[in-house]
């Protein structure tokens, strides 16, 4: 799912001419598939935004990951992007 930015980022992007922003969060899932932690690696450049990133993925679910059958917990990562519309 999309996660976009406050407004007050969008006017800030705007304000500093940045038509796109990347962000990186770390996503470890416990062996149930709920998020257990979310880390930002990569930021936008913007705390509110990262803030928003990390706190809409703690609210993710996913199915376990299995090895051999065994739901184990995993880490992965996601990246964002976010473009300003024309």
């Amino acid at each position: 799912p999309q996660i976009h930015p406050p407004d007050p980022v969008r006017i800030a992007m705007s304000r500093d001419g940045k038509q796109r922003v990347t962000g990186t969060v770390k996503l470890c899932l416990d062996a149930r598939g709920a998020v257990s932690s979310a880390t930002v690696l990569a930021s936008t450049g913007y705390p509110a935004y990262d803030g928003k990133l990390t706190s809409g993925v703690r609210t993710w679910r996913y199915r376990p990951y299995q090895i051999g059958g065994q739901a184990v917990p995993v880490c992965a990562t996601v990246t964002f992007v976010y473009g300003m519309r024309r």
